[in-house]
């Protein structure tokens, strides 16, 4: 289990990585990624629609990969 974090407010951003860091569940903050895709030019967002396009959808494949290997037992099926 990861959470993915996007676009919030300081606060509730902290609480939620105070949450789930309590609990032993890795948070991805997928916000930079997703920004640093947009000021390359990349549409990561659906136009007029707050969710992913394809380009965005690639960045969030991308980045949980990167958290997932970095997981203990990753790629061990149990």
């Amino acid at each position: 289990l990861v959470v993915v974090l996007e676009m919030m407010s300081d606060r509730l951003r902290a609480w939620q990585r105070a949450f789930w860091a309590a609990r032993g569940v890795p948070c991805l903050e997928l916000a930079p990624a997703l920004l640093a895709a947009e000021a390359r030019g990349a549409p990561v967002r659906l136009e007029g629609d707050p969710h992913l396009a394809p380009a965005g959808q690639v960045v969030l494949a991308t980045e949980l990969e990167r958290v997932l290997r970095g997981l203990p037992g990753f790629g061990r099926i149990r």
